[in-house]
C-alpha cells in the first residue's frame, strides 16, 4: 500500500572507483523503519542491491558503504533500472499493525 501525501528525495553517489557508495534521504510524511536500493522496474520486486536500513535515523539521514564496483557502473549505465524503497510500519485504529508495511518508492532516473 502507497502512503497518500509523502514524498521525498533520495541520492546516491560513488566515490573511490565505485567502491563506495553514499546515499542521502529526505522524506515527508513519512516515518521509515526500513530502506533499500533495488534492481528492477519500480512496479516490480526488485532484488535488493543495497540496504539502507543501519543508516534510518528519522525522516532525513545519510549514509556510507562500501560496494562493488559492478554495481556502481551498472546503476550508472541504467539508473531507470533500480529504484528506493521505503517501509513505514502500518497504523490502525488501535495503534501499529504489526507485519504491515506502507511503502514509497522512486526511481534513480
Amino acid at each position: 500500500m502507497m502512503v497518500e501525501g509523502a514524498s521525498g528525495m533520495a541520492t546516491i553517489e560513488f566515490f573511490a572507483g565505485g567502491t563506495r557508495a553514499c546515499v542521502s534521504v529526505q522524506l515527508e510524511g513519512f516515518l521509515p523503519i526500513l530502506g533499500h536500493l533495488h534492481k528492477g522496474p519500480i512496479d516490480g520486486n526488485g532484488d535488493v542491491v543495497i540496504d539502507l536500513t543501519p543508516f534510518i535515523e528519522g525522516t532525513n539521514f545519510v549514509g556510507c558503504l562500501p560496494i562493488e564496483p559492478e554495481l556502481a557502473a551498472d546503476v550508472l549505465f541504467d539508473p531507470l533500472n533500480y529504484y528506493f524503497n521505503f517501509h513505514q510500519a502500518g497504523v490502525g485504529p488501535d495503534g501499529p499493525l504489526p507485519g504491515f508495511f506502507m511503502a514509497l518508492r522512486g526511481n534513480l532516473g
